[in-house]
């Protein structure tokens, strides 16, 4: 028998999931990413992606909220990369725990998970199930998980300009 990889039944879409996403971000609004500090993770990239995105957009924009990266982290990357006039549209809460998970992608207009390689992906899963589209790139398996168009958008490209654009598709959708 074939056992695939699955997620928790605790992770589907929330009607009012607002009473705990206010413990993480102000905004009913927002972007959501999983960041850490291993390189596939791509999390410089969706920083200069996410710049791109506040610079090049007309309407208000989104904030972002990153789980499990520290302040720190992100301050040090944004000041290297020249970029730290968007720091006030980050929120950088930490750890989110596992039951609150559902709550953040039920709330967010998109999910980022762009990793440069991957396994599986159980972060998409999650995601698709709460109902969020996903910004992820061709890797692992991404292409079959998002081989339904609703379910979010395979990235073209690893550049931040073209994640920029990207954000930008998914959010106009």
């Amino acid at each position: 028998s074939v056992v695939y990889n699955g997620f928790g039944t605790h992770f589907f879409k929330r009607e009012s999931p607002f009473e705990i996403v206010k413990l993480y971000i102000p905004h009913n609004d927002f972007i959501f990413f999983l960041g850490n500090t291993d390189p596939k993770k791509n999390t410089v990239n969706v920083l200069r992606a996410y710049a791109d995105y506040i610079d090049n957009t007309d309407s208000m924009s989104l904030p972002l909220l990153i789980a499990d990266l520290s302040s720190e982290i992100v301050n040090s990357i944004l000041k290297e990369e020249n970029i730290f006039h968007i720091r006030e549209l980050i929120f950088t809460p930490g750890y989110i725990s596992n039951n609150h998970l559902p709550y953040i992608y039920s709330a967010a207009k998109i999910f980022l998970y762009p990793s440069l390689r991957e396994s599986f992906g159980i972060p998409i899963l999650e995601s698709m199930a709460c109902g969020t589209p996903v910004a992820c790139n061709p890797v692992g398996c991404a292409p079959e998980l998002l081989s339904v168009p609703e379910a979010g958008l395979q990235l073209k490209g690893d550049s931040s300009e073209q994640l920029a654009r990207d954000i930008e598709t998914l959010l106009t959708r």
